[in-house]
């Protein structure tokens, strides 16, 4: 049993130096490249400036949110209807949110 585990060992061994062995032989593949061009700058910073915009949206969002936490705590009498329109948003929400 023992030497049928060694034997299955310097086989698997063997595969993977001869696997290595012939991906080092073959010649690399050079990536594409693109020359940049004016236009593809444009594209890339104006993808870039979309993509901040939305972050800074989000992120103005998150603090109004705080904000309006913070404020509701800060008043901590509510009126009966208030709670009962809290519970029900709350519980429209997915459990995971």
């Amino acid at each position: 049993m023992r030497s049928r585990r060694k034997n299955q060992f310097k086989q698997a061994l063997d595969a993977k130096r001869e696997a290595l062995a012939t991906a080092a032989k073959q010649p690399k593949q050079e990536p594409e490249w693109e020359p940049e061009t004016p236009e593809l700058r444009a594209e890339v910073l104006s993808d870039r400036l979309t993509e901040r915009d939305a972050e800074l949206a989000k992120e103005q969002e998150r603090r109004r949110a705080a904000e309006r936490k913070v404020q509701d705590l800060a008043n901590p009498r509510r009126t009966l209807g208030e709670l009962i329109r809290m519970s029900k948003r709350r519980s429209r929400r997915a459990p995971w949110k």
